[in-house]
Parts: structure tokens; sequence; C-alpha cells
């Protein structure tokens, strides 16, 4: 033990706890680890099993950063596992505001799934590894990094959702426009059943409320679109009707967040749907603000895994499209009716779990135009750590229909339709360089990108009538729709289309 120690000073055991659980913010990692193993020797370790069996499913797993200051998320947590950066990006922190300790494993579980069947000694980044309990002088003990890891992991394991493995969804299984119509009735079989897609369903609406976006010029009104999906779940869009129309309506889904309204100040600042609503309304165009199920202002509860236990026809998918398709059914035919522009295009854009629905809505939907998936999708096969996701975003049964590069040709495909898709190289959560495995891909980030874009756009090539690229966003600092996105890629697209 550490000679200080041995000072009189020291041989209160509280007093020993509270200095060394202290600021830990600029400690070198070696020091780091040094203070987690003198707390593990502080703490009685007969109470290891009960305080990990207590918080065995509300871990909420936070990165040292480069700068070593440590992100935390969820005030709720009992414990927190605190992994220094290193080659495997083992954790997925974009849904912690909103999601539970299970539910937060639950994105982690590849990553931990690896460890479960390695030698923990072994890893060099493990002996860098330190725990600090978040509820100073409570008797749960403080673990040291070989005592708490495997216990920990086989005590998850037990008690925790298990991810399913991913399906290699690498082939291109679509070859003609025969085939793209036959893939999408599947799709659409699979989704709704034989229900079939809601195209005759309505939303409920409230006309002039209040904008859920501040400081929002250049619109006349907001009206708010309730979708009644299934007891308990309800789907909510806002309709923003510009000052001035150009008679094409943007569809903007955001992901694993309960807000349109973002940070105001420019540049770059926040996920970026606030700037994109602006910036469409400005330029004339109607927009659609679309919420991801449970992830919405008066329910934000997310557990988007919980909802496949649900027992409907056809598929759960259906509800994380619903809002976009019923919406858009209304926003079709009532023009005259509900005094709104009658629009004569539909795109549609989203961020994150809303650039996961805007690449599968596009590919069951023809009537969306372009389609701009920021920071929403990559293949299967190139996924790993915080990149996996909600169960959404890898249900065997669904991408066993199509996989994500079917997908792609799927939204791509048809005239005047093109693809978009923008990848955040320096994202925090998922598709970004920092979640890429190059080890076992075999290849670097960009090279691996670019290798199923080009594919995709050979399939669509040989195909006819189609336009897909991918743009990856070296301007965004983190997860977001950036100022670039929005100037140089989304506003242009848009004009050219029209």
């Amino acid at each position: 033990m550490n000679a200080s120690l041995s000072n009189a000073r020291y041989r209160n055991p509280e007093f020993r706890r509270q200095r060394l659980i202290g600021d830990h913010s600029q400690l070198s990692d070696k020091r780091l680890w040094k203070r987690g193993h003198l707390l593990h020797h502080l703490d009685n370790p007969p109470s290891f099993n009960i305080a990990i069996r207590k918080t065995a499913c509300r871990l909420i797993l936070a990165r040292i950063s480069s700068e070593r200051k440590v992100s935390a998320f969820g005030k709720d947590a009992d414990a927190i596992l605190f992994l220094p950066k290193h080659e495997h990006n083992c954790v997925n922190v974009s849904h912690c505001p909103h999601l539970s300790g299970a539910e937060l494993i639950n994105q982690t579980a590849p990553c931990l799934d690896s460890l479960q069947n390695t030698q923990p000694t072994r890893y060099p980044w493990l002996d860098q590894t330190s725990h600090r309990h978040v509820k100073p002088g409570s008797d749960e003990a403080i673990m040291s990094r070989k005592l708490f890891i495997l216990p920990a992991l086989m005590l998850l394991s037990l008690d925790c959702p298990v991810v399913a493995q991913l399906i290699d969804d690498r082939a291109i299984t679509i070859h003609s426009a025969e085939e793209i119509a036959g893939k999408r009735v599947a799709l659409i079989q699979y989704i709704w059943g034989n229900d079939g897609f809601p195209k005759n369903r309505m939303p409920n609406v409230v006309a002039n409320v209040t904008s859920p976006v501040k400081q929002l010029d250049s619109v006349e009104r907001v009206d708010e679109l309730r979708v009644d999906m299934a007891p308990g779940l309800e789907g909510l869009a806002y309709h923003f009707i510009p000052t001035s129309p150009n008679g094409v309506l943007v569809v903007v889904h955001h992901g694993h967040a309960c807000s349109l309204d973002g940070n105001p100040a420019a540049p770059d600042p926040g996920d970026g749907i606030s700037r994109t609503i602006k910036a469409l309304v400005r330029e004339g165009y109607g927009v659609l603000g679309v919420f991801m199920p449970h992830m919405r202002p008066g329910d934000c509860t997310g557990g988007h895994d919980k909802m496949f236990e649900m027992n409907t026809t056809g598929s759960p998918l259906k509800y994380f499209l619903e809002p976009t398709a019923i919406g858009l059914n209304y926003l079709k035919s009532h023009s005259a009716a509900d005094g709104f522009p009658n629009y004569e295009a539909f795109h549609m854009v989203g961020l994150s779990g809303g650039g996961w629905t805007t690449t599968v809505y596009a590919a069951i939907d023809p009537t969306i135009g372009c389609s701009f998936p920021v920071a929403g999708t990559i293949p299967l096969y190139l996924r790993s750590g915080g990149s996996v996701g909600d169960r959404e975003q890898f249900e065997p049964s669904f991408y066993s229909i199509a996989g994500y590069p079917d997908l792609y040709i799927l939204g791509a495909h048809g005239t005047g339709r093109r693809q978009v898709q923008i990848l955040d190289r320096r994202d925090t959560c998922c598709f970004g360089e920092a979640q890429h495995d190059a080890k076992a891909t075999g290849m670097a980030y960009a090279d691996a990108m670019r290798e199923y874009e080009g594919r995709v756009r050979t399939a669509l090539q040989e195909i006819g009538d189609a336009s897909f690229r991918l743009e990856i966003d070296e301007s965004a600092p983190g997860h977001m729709i950036s100022e670039h996105a929005i100037e140089d890629v989304l506003l242009p697209e848009l004009k050219n289309a029209r």
C-alpha cells in the first residue's frame, strides 16, 4: 500500500476514501488506476457482490476523453465504469440522457461480450481502468479494475438484454427495377402485414400552436399532428408553414432526443435540427418535424427494444414509420380544407435515429424524392460498438429481406429521386471514425465507407434512373447536422431537384 497511508492522518478509512474520490479530472491514467486500486483496499470485499447485483442493470458507461475529463450520463446511476480511450470503442453515449441502464448496457453489449471471452488482465487498456462510485461515503464498494470487470460482466449478461448477432448484409440482392418493386412489396408486407401501408389513415390536427422551435422567423403558423398508433403510444409531428412557400415540403426527422429546439448560437453547437428547420423555412420549404416513438415532449421514456415485445399485426417497426406516413397522408390531401400550401414534392432529412427512419421510409415510399440520412446508418457488416444501435437498427428478420445496401438502392431509385448519405467523421455517437473497427474490416474508415458507396452506385448504374452518393462531413465536431451539411449539401441538392 502507498506509504503515505501509514501517516496518522490516514488512519481513518472514511477520510482516506474522501481524499481519493476527490476531483480527478487532471490526473494521468496511471494515477487514475492507483486511486481505484487504493479505494478497493479501503472497502469491504464481501460487499462487492451485493453492490454489483444491486446496480447490475443501472451501470452507466463513460469514457475519459483525450483531455481526461469525465463525461457521465444519468442522474440516478448507482455506479459508473470509467473506460479510458483505447482502440476499441465500447461506449455509445448518444442515448445516455434518455435510456435506462439496461438499455445502455444493451448498446455496449458487443464490446462487453467480447471482453467476457478474454483474459482482462492481459489487455493493456484494462490495466489503466479505474472505478469510482458516484455516491461518496456509501457502504457500496469502489472496486479495483480486475475484481470489478469480470463479475460485473457476468451479472450483466444474466440480468440485461443480449444483443443479437448482426447479419452480414454485404451482398446487394437487387439488380433490376422489377426486383426493386418486389422488394418494396415484401418490406411493406413485413412491416404492416395484411393491414398494408396506412395510406388512408389521418392524424389528429391542432392548428396554430406555439412553435416548438424558438426564434423561428419566416413562418406563418405551426400545426400539431398527433398519430394514435397503439395503447400508450402516440406519434407526434409539427407542420411548419412558411410565409413564402415554394410548394415543396421536407420531412425533418429527429432521433433519440425529445425536442426540436436546439442551441441557436452559431455555427455548430447542438444537434442541428433547429438550424435545419430554420434554414428550410427561410428558403420557403414547408417542414414536417417528426419525433421517434417514446422520444417526444411528454413521452421521453425511450425503450425501443421493449417495443419489439408488442403483439401487433406486422412488425413493431411500423410505429417508427407511421408518424411520417400518416402525416404525409394529411399534407397531401388537406391543403385546401386546412389552409396550407398545396405541396407538389416531398423530401426527407433525418439525424441519428431519424437518419435511420429516413433510410427505411425512403426505401418503402417512392413519393420521397430526395432523402438525406445524416449519421443514421451504415451496413451491418461494418458495425461495432456504438454503431450497433437499438433493435430497429439490426432486427435480423427485417434485414434478411433487405440489408442496408439494398435499402439505399430502394431509397435512391426512381425518376427524379436521389439519396445523399451524410456521415460525420468525428461523430461522438456512431458511424464515425472513432466507432470504426479497422482491424475487423481490414480497411480504414473512409476506405470502408467508400467501398460500399461504390458498390451501391455501380448497382444503381446498371438498374438506371437513380442517384446515390456518400458525403463524409469533415467539419462537424460531433453527432449533428452541421452548418456545412445544411448550406453546402442539403439546400443545393433540394434546389437542383426543383
